[in-house]
């Protein structure tokens, strides 16, 4: 019945019987379907492929295998989605020469089935294939492959292949050996990058090291050795970068450091990524750069740093935070950077950070910003107790009383509602 149905010259009846393939699962019965795949038309031999890929069965693999010269592209393209599925060593020639001959979607699901083909017999194909080559192109998409599928043991051949002249070929190695490297590695990835020659791939270098510290859980002092002892502002830049991407206690102690460097680029490096920092912790260090700094890029780097710093997590109580935002509202470089201020306090949401903004409703110069933001705290604060009511209501009146801004009045009119529910 199943083969009378596929080999119908109804399509609907093709359909039908290719939908319920799947649920079958005598092998033998299955077996016996797929011996019928030369004796279907192209039609319904790519919905049987599809079928078979879908359900993984190995009976698709030797239909597979001989549809991938087949003179319709669409067979052709489930043969090759089922190779991904089932195959193995067997079947990476056919992939491969229809990754480097094919084009369009054709050689794309073929790059998509090298990166799926089962067996570390595959992996060393790949290996053996992106050491011989000659061909760029073919070699980028071997790298790639070689990071989909992390090979093991690649780490020195990828650090080699970064050196290619060929742009796309080194960026790819980058990336695959920042998947594939382990902790030992950790020195190739510092050497790489202090060594960097093309500024265009100081991204890639950058990130491949910081994936090799994170990922390994790597120590960060190769990192810091190099910057003590490089003599290349772009370099130093660069591992200041990778030490902000890292993220550890070490690496915040270094950044520090270097925030002290004599060279202002490399200082304003150091802060903005201090600036960038995970948790609040380092607020305090970035007020004191802000108002001690008499470099304007650094009080700027250093006080949207601390604007942004000061609500995340850390141990400070909420009163340490409003007299944070205090000084930072009265350090700020310009008016417009203490506008900034208040949209920083309208995100956190606390009863004080209301009645700090409350103090600025009759500036006519911050009134507007103080106003939004107290609307902001306003949504959440007024849903609390009787006393974060009272406060919230007051504050509301009082923009209804005093402001012209339509958009406060009617925000204002919606947190009043809020807080006498």
């Amino acid at each position: 019945m199943i083969i009378d149905g596929l080999t119908s010259d109804d399509s609907i009846i093709v359909d039908a019987t290719v939908s319920i393939i799947p649920a079958i699962t005598d092998q033998k019965k299955l077996e016996s379907i797929f011996a019928v795949f030369d004796q279907l038309q192209p039609a319904s031999q790519y919905k049987l492929l599809s079928a078979g890929e879908l359900m993984g069965t190995p009976y698709v693999k030797g239909p597979a295998l001989k549809s991938v010269k087949s003179d319709d592209v669409d067979v052709r393209i489930s043969a090759m989605k089922a190779l991904g599925k089932v195959g193995g060593a067997e079947s990476f020639d056919v992939v491969a020469d229809k990754m480097i001959n094919a084009k369009g979607n054709e050689q794309k699901v073929a790059r998509d089935s090298l990166y799926s083909l089962k067996g570390v017999a595959v992996d060393g194909r790949i290996v053996k294939m992106a050491r011989s080559t000659t061909d760029n192109e073919l070699l980028a998409e071997l790298i790639m492959a070689i990071g989909y599928r992390n090979i093991s043991g690649t780490a020195s051949l990828m650090a080699k292949m970064t050196k290619s002249d060929d742009v796309k070929v080194a960026k790819q190695a980058f990336r695959a050996f920042a998947i594939v490297s382990k902790g030992t590695d950790l020195r190739t990835a510092v050497d790489l990058l202090v060594g960097l020659e093309n500024d265009s791939l100081r991204i890639d270098a950058e990130n491949a090291l910081a994936i090799t510290i994170l990922s390994n859980d790597a120590p960060v002092t190769p990192v810091v050795s190099a910057f003590s002892t490089a003599s290349a502002t772009n370099t130093k830049c660069s591992l200041i970068k990778v030490l902000g991407k890292v993220g550890s206690a070490d690496a915040l102690t270094a950044l520090k450091s270097a925030a002290s460097d004599s060279d202002d680029e490399v200082k304003s490096a150091a802060i903005r990524a201090i600036a960038a920092w995970d948790d609040g912790s380092v607020a305090p260090y970035l007020l004191d750069i802000c108002k001690k700094s008499t470099n304007n890029t650094h009080k700027i780097l250093s006080f949207r740093g601390l604007c942004g710093t000061i609500a995340k997590d850390s141990d400070r109580t909420v009163k340490q935070n409003i007299k944070l935002f205090k000084k930072a509202i009265s350090i700020a470089p310009s008016d417009n950077d203490r506008k900034q201020v208040f949209g920083y306090i309208g995100k956190y949401r606390r009863l004080p950070s209301l009645e700090l903004v409350m103090t600025y409703f009759d500036d006519a110069k911050f009134h507007r910003d103080a106003a939004l933001a107290s609307l902001s705290i306003g949504r959440v604060v007024g849903r609390g107790d009787k006393k974060n009511k009272a406060v919230t209501a007051k504050a509301m009146k009082k923009l209804l009383k005093i402001s012209k801004d339509e958009r406060v009045l009617k925000g204002a009119n919606r947190v009043l509602g809020i807080a006498n529910e």
